[in-house]
């Protein structure tokens, strides 16, 4: 192998030095790779658990809601029930 003019014989172990260094570049390269791709599969999960809660917490209010409305719903029909006696019993007396 000529460079500038020189000729440079390759070494051996210079070259499996190089090898070595070259796999433990791209060792390092897919390690860090891997890191990043689960920090962002880490966020993801987060974001996916507060949207499941936020749905979950909608729900429960959703729920709260209609039972409060189920709640006054009876305790009017139950006022229109006691009025609904009382006219009958004013009617039986008249």
């Amino acid at each position: 192998m000529k460079m500038h003019g020189k000729i440079v014989f390759l070494d051996p172990f210079n070259f499996q030095m190089y090898c070595t260094n070259i796999s433990l570049l791209f060792l390092c390269y897919r390690f860090f790779l891997s890191v990043l791709q689960h920090q962002k599969s880490s966020k993801l999960e987060w974001i996916i658990i507060i949207l499941i809660a936020g749905e979950m917490i909608i729900g429960l209010i959703g729920l709260g809601l209609h039972l409060y409305d189920l709640k006054k719903d009876g305790e009017r029909d139950q006022r229109e029930l006691l009025r609904d006696e009382a006219n009958i019993k004013a009617v039986k007396s008249e």
